[in-house]
């Protein structure tokens, strides 16, 4: 059964195929429904290691903001807003 929204918060930094995940995410999602994420991105630079999500650079794959955007719309997503903060906060449909 397909779903009508979907939210995602901070899971995309440990996913090293971002095209597989949003393709998957957009696959079980009806005609129109929307998705919206929450992630850290990359600003400049790596983080300073250990964080949150990851003890090492070989299991944290941050993405800038546009990048992160770039491969959410690639799947079909078209984008609807962001706001930006510490990390990234996006609507896409």
């Amino acid at each position: 059964m397909p779903f009508q929204s979907r939210i995602a918060a901070d899971v995309a930094m440990n996913v090293s195929d971002r095209s597989r995940l949003y393709r998957k995410i957009r696959r079980v999602l009806n005609s129109g429904a929307w998705f919206a994420i929450v992630e850290a991105v990359l600003n400049s630079g790596e983080p300073f290691y250990p964080v949150p999500w990851a003890r090492t650079s070989a299991v944290s794959f941050l993405l800038t903001a546009a990048a992160t955007g770039g491969a959410i719309e690639a799947t079909g997503f078209a984008h609807t807003g962001v706001a930006h903060g510490v990390g990234l906060a996006a609507a896409f449909r």
